[in-house]
């Protein structure tokens, strides 16, 4: 998305005036706006008038730009879009972020994903499991129906919990 608004900058405006377009296009100093700027709404226009004697005469006027109105307005409009989508995007990103490294978000994302599995089991097998594997679990929970998605909960919870017994019961029994 940066690189986009960053494009339409170097493009489209000179002087690199895309980035504060929206906001200074509501700003309004000495009459102008920065709409009217970058795309003029009047010009000097030359016309060439042709006699019948073939000699041409040239007049200067003030032509109406109408088309740049639009212009503006459709800016404006892209202007907006476009930090609405940076916005999305960051908190697009902030999202995955969070779920990247909390292993607490992502127990309760995978117990609020699918009902019906037990918020311990979801707990235990985030913290015992990596973010990869949590992503396979995850999109294989997506995949098949919830009663078969807590039967493997279940027996993958009783296998991570299997596993820390023994290893436990055996520290124990060494220190005794």
């Amino acid at each position: 998305m940066f690189a986009k608004i960053q494009f339409a900058n170097l493009v489209c405006f000179p002087g690199g005036n895309f980035w504060l377009y929206g906001v200074d296009h509501s700003a309004v100093s000495n009459g102008i706006s920065i709409g009217n700027l970058i795309f003029p709404l009047v010009a000097k226009c030359q016309t060439s008038l042709f006699s019948e004697v073939k000699s041409v005469n040239q007049k200067f006027a003030m032509c109406d730009l109408l088309l740049n109105v639009w212009y503006v307005e459709i800016f404006v409009l892209v202007w907006f879009f476009l930090v609405f989508l940076m916005v999305a995007s960051i908190v697009g990103l902030t999202y995955r972020f969070v779920l990247f490294r909390d292993v607490h978000f992502r127990a309760l994302k995978l117990h609020y994903s699918f009902n019906l599995v037990a918020k311990p089991k979801c707990i235990v097998i985030a913290k015992n499991t990596s973010f990869g594997a949590w992503l396979v679990i995850h999109q294989v929970g997506k995949n098949v129906s919830i009663e078969i998605f807590d039967a493997i909960i279940t027996k993958l919870h009783d296998k991570i919990t299997n596993r820390e017994a023994p290893a436990n019961a055996a520290v124990g029994d060494t220190q005794a």
